[in-house]
């Protein structure tokens, strides 16, 4: 009966590709030859782990779990030893702490499953959900530990190595703060800023000196355009770690933005690329739009003044770089160096006329400018 049933079996994964139900024929008739097996001989154990697996592929999950737990009976009470029954002895508590965890019944699950291991050690499938499961109930460390144990099992498994940051970034920031934080980047990556911005703050309040959300929280404000919380959260950042420079380039833009404009700064940021690249007659397109949206912003009319000056048209740098000096928001002292400055570009350039011109301007807001008078002389 049980070789019977066997060879129905493998007829029926051949005949029926998957699609497996208890009434269809090889599968019903296999279950009738795997029931007389087990009646002839109750304590066959070899005949109720077939069952078991029939029902799995037949997805009757009450009969399976009945004939798994014959089969562990079995096992234990006659203390089978075998490589083979050892391995599906392993496979029945596996298969058994699942149906548990499937229900949300996470402490029968665990007995289960650590009863997998204790027959195989090296079955990875328990392993991988003690971890999932160790960390559903918030046992960090169990999780971290199960961790290891995958990583001896497969050193290159990809998705433990993710479980493992999730673990210790849970450890470190705490696990309502972290889970908060992961739901608010997948909400970042999809666009849905506005989500996003709910899911990183409840992650700051379960825990303020966590980074990362106050990074992209950051972000997600300047997307949606509010611009004040968005330097609030770049302040956030630098007051947890004062050596993020990326966090100090994003406050500069936003607090540039507020000043003086988003498309001012969009267009800045455009000529700037292009400036970098060489193309410097794209760069200057770029730099005339920014100035149009906002002409007091000195900085591209700088990259304005320097992009003429790469492509040798000096009389548009000149006025451009006067006009940079002129708009410059500073100090009566400040205002003549920068005038010294602007006169000792020209001469630098042969363009003495200009250059005195420039000098005496220094001079006028600052007679006693020593540097300035020696230069002018």
């Amino acid at each position: 009966n049980y070789y019977k049933c066997l060879d129905l079996v493998d007829k029926a994964i051949i005949e029926y590709e998957g699609v497996d139900y208890p009434s269809k024929k090889l599968w019903a008739e296999a279950i009738e030859y795997g029931e007389r097996a087990v009646a002839a001989d109750p304590k066959y154990a070899e005949a109720h782990y077939l069952l078991a697996e029939i029902y799995n592929r037949t997805r009757w999950t009450i009969r399976e779990v009945n004939s798994l737990n014959s089969f562990i009976q079995l096992v234990e009470e006659n203390q089978l030893e075998s490589k083979n029954i050892y391995k599906k002895a392993s496979q029945a508590y596996f298969r058994l702490g699942y149906a548990f965890y499937s229900k949300g019944e996470h402490k029968q699950a665990i007995d289960y499953f650590i009863s997998s291991t204790e027959y195989d050690p090296d079955l990875l499938e328990t392993h991988l959900y003690l971890v999932q499961i160790y960390y559903d109930i918030g046992e960090i460390g169990l999780s971290l530990d199960e961790c290891e144990e995958v990583l001896r099992i497969d050193p290159q498994n990809k998705e433990i190595s993710w479980f493992i940051k999730k673990n210790e970034q849970s450890q470190k920031y705490g696990r309502e703060a972290y889970e908060n934080y992961e739901r608010g980047y997948l909400s970042y990556k999809k666009s849905s800023f506005e989500e996003a911005v709910s899911y990183f703050k409840s992650s700051i309040l379960a825990n303020p000196d966590f980074k990362e959300p106050h990074y992209y929280l950051a972000l997600s404000y300047y997307q949606i355009g509010d611009l004040d919380n968005s330097i609030f959260q770049w302040e956030e950042v630098i007051r947890i770690d004062s050596f993020d420079n990326t966090a100090k380039h994003f406050l500069n833009n936003c607090l540039e933005e507020k000043k003086y404009g988003r498309e001012t700064l969009k267009h800045f940021n455009a000529g700037y690329d292009y400036y970098l690249k060489g193309e410097y007659d794209k760069a200057i397109e770029e730099f005339n739009r920014s100035l149009d949206y906002n002409p007091e912003f000195e900085k591209a009319r700088q990259f304005l003044s320097r992009s003429y000056y790469q492509l040798n048209q000096m009389d548009e740098y000149r006025e451009e770089r006067k006009k940079a000096t002129e708009l410059k928001d500073s100090g009566e002292e400040e205002k003549a160096e920068e005038y010294y400055k602007l006169g000792y570009e020209f001469y630098s350039l042969k363009d003495y006329i200009v250059a005195i011109e420039e000098i005496k301007k220094a001079l006028d807001i600052r007679s006693d400018y020593p540097h300035a008078r020696y230069f002018v002389g």
